[in-house]
């Protein structure tokens, strides 16, 4: 097809170290990466310049957003959108694959 990609992104989580990141497409609109987390990692609480989005596709775990005021429980099918500028971080229990897209804003209109 012209113009889409298609990316396979299992639901089982093998074995590997216990974060794991990949960049799947980095666009000039959105950046997509897969991030899987194993033996109770986690990525400590940050924040990201632009909104995200983040869909749980295996394993278990927590989004905790400013610091565990929320924390959202994560399970395949969940989707979690967050705006620019909030603190936030992932916990796997015991392990966890999201992909995360990165909205980059353009032009003069993005907020």
């Amino acid at each position: 097809m012209m113009g889409s990609r298609v990316f396979p992104l299992g639901p089982v989580i093998e074995p590997g170290p216990p974060k794991e990141s990949h960049r799947i497409q980095d666009h000039s609109g959105f950046l997509l990466v897969s991030i899987t987390l194993r033996d109770g990692a986690e990525v400590p609480s940050h924040v990201a310049k632009e909104p995200i989005i983040v869909t749980c596709l295996a394993g278990a775990g927590d989004f905790i957003v400013e610091d565990g005021r929320e924390i959202i429980s994560l399970e395949p099918g969940t989707v979690v959108t967050l705006a620019a500028g909030v603190r936030h971080g992932l916990r796997a229990r015991p392990a966890l694959r999201v992909t995360l897209v990165r909205i980059r804003q353009l032009g003069p209109e993005a907020p």
